[in-house]
């Protein structure tokens, strides 16, 4: 097994999953390869600021979805979504998920911000109708064991 021509490949596939928009001079929309929880593409927002760093944003596209998926943002919830944000690096401004730096730090950033939507889209599975039927799951099998 070639493992370094499977990295090329997913690496090609990669590279072709993006597209680019350009929105204005300093913001620039990101089309991602990867899907959330609806199996719609991540999109992420980059815009230059004026002390030379740039932001990444979701533009509040994540936070939106799961309210719009009737995902109750509880205090629970809600500190989930702070640890996760905690764990990598990400502010919330506005209900946007946002992480500020420079240039260079462009591939972990974005790295960041996509694993943090990601975890945090996952969020859509604590669905009251998916705990109910969990709980219930785990109670017959209690009780039959």
């Amino acid at each position: 097994m070639d493992t370094q021509k499977l990295l090329d490949s997913y690496y090609n596939w990669l590279i072709k999953g993006y597209t680019v928009n350009k929105l204005d001079d300093n913001t620039s929309e990101i089309v991602t390869p990867f899907l959330d929880s609806i199996n719609d593409n991540i999109y992420i927002y980059v815009t230059k600021l004026s002390n030379g760093k740039i932001q990444l944003t979701d533009d509040g596209y994540t936070l939106n979805n799961l309210e719009l998926m009737g995902i109750e943002l509880t205090s629970t919830r809600n500190k989930i979504i702070d640890s996760i944000r905690k764990l990598y690096n990400i502010d919330l401004i506005q209900d946007q998920l946002s992480i500020v730096g420079n240039e260079a730090d462009f591939p972990i950033m974005k790295f960041n911000l996509i694993s943090a939507i990601n975890r945090i889209d996952s969020l859509s599975l604590t669905k009251r109708d998916n705990i109910t039927s969990i709980f219930r799951d785990e109670v017959v099998s209690y009780f039959k064991e």
